[in-house]
């Protein structure tokens, strides 16, 4: 109700079991697709360039190193998620007491909300990254 007042109790269930029932659909449709066979360059955070990355909705993977996946997140535009997270020094520092060097890879996705939820619950059930809560 701070998030979004002037609704009344009901209006707020009905909108929880939408997300729900959304997350339970992009789940079963994530079980069920494969993997893409790659994704985007792996990149160091560090030398992330603004122009490089995508200017287009899709998921993202940071990882410690080719083998150890951090986190799978989601984003409609990559490039202003992952600009304005790595640019923020108290962001970028959170990440570095996680991990000290880390990877940056991206796949493009239809923009539609069902649809990336649906690629990032296929990556994180293939790569089983640290910081997704399954």
């Amino acid at each position: 109700a701070r998030f979004a007042p002037r609704f009344r109790p009901l209006e707020y269930r009905w909108a929880a079991l939408k997300l729900r029932r959304q997350a339970r659909l992009a789940r079963s449709r994530g079980a069920i697709r494969k993997p893409p066979r790659q994704l985007g360059k792996m990149t160091p955070v560090q030398k992330i360039e603004e122009p490089d990355l995508p200017d287009s909705s899709g998921v993202y993977v940071l990882s410690e190193n080719r083998s150890s996946k951090l986190y799978v997140g989601k984003a409609l535009n990559l490039r202003n998620r992952l600009s304005s997270q790595f640019r923020q020094s108290e962001v970028v520092k959170a990440w570095n007491d996680i991990a000290d060097s880390l990877q940056l890879q991206t796949f493009v996705t239809d923009p539609a909300p069902a649809e990336m939820l649906a690629w990032q619950s296929c990556l994180v059930r293939k790569h089983e990254p640290r910081l997704n809560f399954q």
